[in-house]
């Protein structure tokens, strides 16, 4: 909350740029792992109709995933605080990767700010929308490395529960929803997943002959 809130970037958007520094060094290095691609050949066989994803660090669209809705927004763009401009992140990103000095506008000359949610800040209602459009249409939610802990998203498995869709976990540590899931896995999703999409493969090809 000291440097990663909305009031705290406005105020002192330096702290928050040197906290921030090792997580966007982290986006320009990071692939997908085998978590990833699982998920996003699962959407490719028609088995998955979207991903809602709480990470800003673009992963599911380079593992192939089409369908993604970022709930905490993403770090391709950034806004500028005072004129409102959008700009691509990358080139200033990768300079203040390199030197450590923050981004600013070209426009204008104020600080850039990442197109991520800080707390303090609304999510994007366009996001959200399309959430819930997913969430209202699944009959199978799956859940995967999240605490289920931080809302509302953590709420979001509600509303298909109530509906009657079926709920699979995995996630290392428990969750709230572990009791009205229909199977559980305490395991890393990049161990599991995989295996599972294996499965999944092969009942296809089975149902096929």
């Amino acid at each position: 909350m000291a440097v990663a809130s909305l009031t705290a970037f406005r105020h002192h958007p330096e702290s928050f740029y040197q906290w921030v520094r090792p997580l966007a060094e982290a986006v320009l290095l990071a692939h997908p792992n085998p978590a990833h691609l699982a998920l996003a050949q699962l959407e490719a066989c028609g088995l998955l109709a979207g991903l809602i994803t709480q990470n800003i660090d673009n992963l599911h669209q380079k593992a192939g995933s089409r369908c993604v809705v970022e709930i905490h927004g993403h770090f391709r763009e950034c806004t500028c605080v005072s004129c409102f401009h959008v700009f691509p992140t990358r080139p200033f990103l990768e300079a203040f990767v390199a030197e450590g000095r923050p981004p600013i506008c070209p426009r204008c000359g104020q600080h850039l700010k990442p197109n991520v949610v800080l707390f303090g800040e609304q999510l994007p209602w366009q996001e959200v929308r399309r959430a819930r459009e997913l969430l209202a249409g699944c009959d199978l939610i799956l859940v995967v490395g999240s605490s289920l802990e931080v809302t509302p998203v953590a709420h979001f498995p509600l509303l298909p529960l109530e509906c009657g869709a079926r709920l699979i976990i995995i996630n290392r540590e428990p969750t709230y929803l572990d009791a009205h899931a229909d199977v559980r896995f305490y395991l890393d999703a990049a161990e599991i997943l995989p295996s599972l999409l294996a499965e999944v493969l092969d009942e296809q090809r089975s149902a096929a002959l």
